[in-house]
């Protein structure tokens, strides 16, 4: 039983741990509000450039997913039935490079790592995404993350 309930709190996180690193990032970040409005207008831009590459790309998810929960009916809309890349880890890549750009704090980096990995246990356990498609959406969120910085300091200076 003990098991079981360490299972699903596992699983829940990692469904749930994009959102968890923006709202623990965005915490962390209110001393420094510049930075906070920068992650938070990239983690919105992100999302719409997870959408676009979808769209573009069109790679189908894994066949015979298995729904997380009642509100994860497996069924996908727009662009959404693809799965190149993973928005989960486009989103949680994108979170942690650029906290770990701005913070340098290897206990930030660590938390926001074991994060990752619960997030791309559940979305591989759960079959919505290819492992290929969840390194390639971290690398493309990392990515992101650089250039989001890159372009906020040529505009600071």
């Amino acid at each position: 039983m003990l098991n079981n309930i360490l299972e699903r709190v596992v699983d829940y996180i990692g469904f749930m741990g994009p959102a968890i690193l923006i709202v623990i990032y965005s915490l962390a970040l209110i001393d420094r509000p510049n930075y906070l409005s920068v992650f938070l207008i990239g983690s919105a831009t992100n999302i719409l450039l997870n959408k676009t590459l979808k769209y573009i790309i069109k790679e189908p998810r894994p066949p015979n997913p298995i729904e997380y929960s009642s509100n994860d009916k497996g069924v996908y809309v727009n662009e959404e039935i693809y799965g190149m890349p993973s928005g989960h880890t486009q989103w949680a890549g994108f979170s942690v490079t650029f906290f770990f750009i701005i913070r340098r704090s290897p206990a930030w980096l660590l938390f926001g790592l074991i994060t990752s990995v619960l997030t791309f246990n559940q979305r591989l356990k759960y079959r919505q995404h290819t492992l290929l498609q969840l390194i390639v959406g971290y690398i493309t969120g990392m990515i992101f993350a650089i250039v989001i910085l890159c372009m906020y300091n040529l505009v600071k200076k």
